[in-house]
């Protein structure tokens, strides 16, 4: 059915906000031990690898199983409930961290508790769009939601780096600066179930299925899964998590802590060398929306192939001195195409998922590609962390990323709409227009 002809509740709009806001709280969370990993390093004694297989990697492993049940829950229950309640855990990760963290035992509770909200919040998006948004708004709804993680994570630098230099170097006082995005998250989640409630009735049927629902949901699902395209999905998203988890949470270190281990820049220099990824980060979300809504109609491919391309080369380019210390106007533009090309593949990713197939298995098809997708990139990083403490220095594992990043050229030059899922008369070449 052409979702063009459907009519939405302006309601929608509101909810996009709510989405926003608690992606915001997701990213400040996601990254707030990035600028302090040398910090928490020399408190504890151990090396800047061993707080990233902490930090990334319990967060990760915890929010990868989260995300697979998460596509259950959806099935069930729908995105609502999930999301409600994943806002609030992720609250308590962020309020429990400036008080729980004197063990490593306690960091850790806080970073799982946060992985586990991340499954529901992150992947919820898919089941939204293809619920609340016409086919043309979807690539607009999924770029401005993943700005809102990228906001999350430039907060976070800049709060945790004058919290730092305000309270003297204490990083817990300084980690209490985050408390305002879940409190924010919270109060427009609240609102938002009112408005979910009042506004849902009027939306308009997703696809039906000439057999029961339920039924026809099971049998496409099925079918779903002995498809290519699916596992082309996956690996699409397994180097989006690869990257985007490793990068948040190595390069920081890298751009910190002195030579021979990564380059030592002072922490204001670094706070402000991150800004360029996040600024490229909330454009590339943004325009990847805008792009394939207004100019490619839907197709996602050419975004998909320019960003791994150009994201591989620019993650590889910041290993070398002649980039970093030579040439500093080429380094500040590599920085910002890693956090461009980073933030258009979701939102591509989402909306072709959004697109392709029947509403009713959208959060499953998204929820589980993405959980498996991050359990595998939980492996990655902690590979990489590995590679920084056998090695002792970043130059490998920045390398391991530049890979990946490349490598998920293959899934997007393959990508296609299975023909169960076409119009009538569609032909071939109608599966590989994407």
């Amino acid at each position: 059915m052409d979702t063009s002809l459907r009519v939405y509740p302006r309601s929608r709009w509101f909810v996009l906000a709510t989405i926003f806001i608690g992606y915001m709280a997701l990213g400040m969370a996601i990254v707030a031990y990035s600028p302090i990993v040398g910090v928490i390093s020399g408190e504890f004694n151990i090396t800047p690898g061993e707080v990233s297989l902490l930090a990334i990697g319990s967060f990760s492993i915890a929010s990868a199983i989260a995300s697979a049940v998460s596509g259950i829950l959806f099935d069930k229950i729908g995105w609502v409930i999930p999301f409600a309640v994943a806002t609030v855990i992720m609250a308590a990760g962020i309020f429990l961290t400036p008080y729980v963290t004197s063990t490593l035992t306690g960091i850790l509770v806080t970073r799982i508790l946060i992985g586990i909200a991340s499954g529901p919040v992150t992947s919820c998006i898919a089941n939204i769009a293809a619920e609340w948004f016409p086919a043309k708004e979807r690539g607009t709804f999924n770029g401005v939601v993943s700005m809102g993680i990228t906001l999350g994570m430039m907060l976070t630098f800049q709060i945790v780096g004058s919290g730092m230099a305000m309270y003297n170097g204490d990083w817990r006082m300084a980690e209490s600066g985050l408390f305002f995005g879940p409190i924010a998250a919270i109060v427009i989640m609240i609102v938002m179930l009112f408005v979910v409630k009042k506004t849902k009735s009027a939306l308009p049927p997703m696809d039906t299925y000439n057999l029961d629902e339920a039924e026809g949901a099971k049998h496409d699902y099925a079918y779903v899964l002995k498809q290519p395209v699916y596992y082309l999905i996956l690996i699409g998203m397994v180097c989006y998590g690869w990257v985007m988890n490793s990068w948040n949470d190595l390069i920081p270190g890298y751009l910190s802590i002195p030579a021979p281990v990564g380059i030592g820049f002072d922490q204001q220099t670094v706070g402000t060398l991150m800004t360029y990824t996040q600024i490229g980060s909330l454009l590339g979300g943004f325009c990847a929306g805008f792009f394939i809504d207004r100019v490619l109609k839907g197709r996602v491919r050419p975004v998909l192939i320019f960003a791994y391309i150009v994201m591989g080369i620019s993650v590889l380019a910041v290993k070398f001195p002649a980039v970093y210390n030579d040439n500093p106007t080429l380094f500040h533009v590599c920085l910002f195409l890693v956090g461009f090309c980073m933030m258009t593949i979701i939102p591509s990713l989402s909306n072709f998922v959004a697109r392709t197939f029947p509403g009713a298995i959208v959060g499953k098809v998204f929820a589980t590609t993405f959980g498996v997708a991050l359990l595998i990139a939980a492996i990655g990083v902690n590979f990489g962390s590995t590679m920084l403490y056998i090695t002792g220095t970043y130059q490998l594992p920045i390398l391991i990323i530049g890979i990946v990043a490349l490598v998920g050229v293959v899934p997007a030059l393959t990508l296609y709409k299975p023909k169960r899922f076409l119009p009538e008369g569609a032909t071939n070449k109608d599966m590989r227009r994407m």
